[in-house]
């Protein structure tokens, strides 16, 4: 991912396409090495996610078993394991996409912290903070929930993942108005790390910065506070 990484921001200048080529052409590379993969296992490379998403589970279950679950609860899991590993598998694609994007965007806040002591130049806008995704953008998250209530079994895995990558984004830009909060605010570093490090243990501030991040592209909230000055 390094190479990818410094190649797609040496090429692209808006931090949108050096990031979308980068997840483009990191995905892209997972997904031949999956399909080489299947090829060596004589096996769809679907069928061979399937397959490991299933062992996985029933993994899990022997865990279970040595914490001392009863039978009958144990038996239940076993046999939903097939349609559960069905469906972990159809998320997968959504999954493989956001982690991604947050190992290249880590990258890119280390990059942005520590070459410049080195004389290195940074990539990217002048502030991380001041981020926001082209407003147009939001039609994918409204597309994404229409098609997580429709009806069959394609358009709800389709929307289910389009709805992942959009919360991740939608979660960025959320952390850039917080940041942006805090330096108005004249936070301690101190106090902000321990909130940046609960937002990863509390899934309900994580699900409350993504809800910042989709009500600043109507709100905004930098630019009022900008102006309020």
């Amino acid at each position: 991912m390094g190479p990818i990484f410094v190649e797609s921001f040496s090429r692209w200048k808006t931090l949108e396409r050096a990031m979308g080529m980068a997840l483009l052409m990191t995905v892209g590379f997972q997904v031949l090495l999956l399909i080489l993969r299947g090829l060596e296992a004589n096996m769809a490379p679907w069928t061979l996610l399937s397959k490991g998403m299933e062992r996985a589970l029933m993994q899990t279950l022997q865990v279970y078993e040595a914490m001392g679950m009863d039978e009958q609860s144990l038996q239940r899991l076993r046999s939903a394991t097939p349609e559960m590993a069905r469906t972990l598998t159809a998320l997968i694609p959504g999954l493989a996409v956001v982690m991604n994007l947050m190992i290249h965007w880590w990258t890119l806040l280390l990059q942005r912290r520590f070459f410049p002591r080195w004389g290195w130049p940074m990539w990217g806008p002048p502030a991380l903070s001041d981020w926001r995704m082209p407003d147009v953008w939001v039609w994918a998250t409204i597309a994404g929930g229409i098609l997580l209530l429709m009806p069959g079994r394609l358009a709800p895995f389709v929307g289910a993942n389009l709805l992942m990558l959009m919360g991740a984004l939608h979660f960025l830009q959320g952390l850039g108005v917080v940041h942006r909060f805090f330096d108005r605010k004249g936070l301690p570093p101190f106090l902000r790390g321990i909130f940046y490090a609960l937002i990863f243990f509390q899934q309900v501030l994580l699900l409350g910065v993504a809800m910042v991040g989709l009500f600043d592209i109507w709100i905004d909230f930098r630019s009022r506070w900008r102006r309020a000055h």
